[in-house]
């Protein structure tokens, strides 16, 4: 599996958590630190 192809899968797993199990400020400050971490 590529990278990308991870980090793709990996952010659906997140969206359907977000959808379904999360509240909304814990799943922004979980998109926010992905977000920091992949971009390094």
């Amino acid at each position: 599996m590529t990278v990308l192809s991870q980090t793709n899968h990996l952010q659906n797993y997140i969206f359907l958590l977000e959808k379904y199990t999360m509240p909304q400020n814990i799943s922004s400050d979980l998109f926010s630190f992905l977000n920091h971490f992949f971009r390094k």
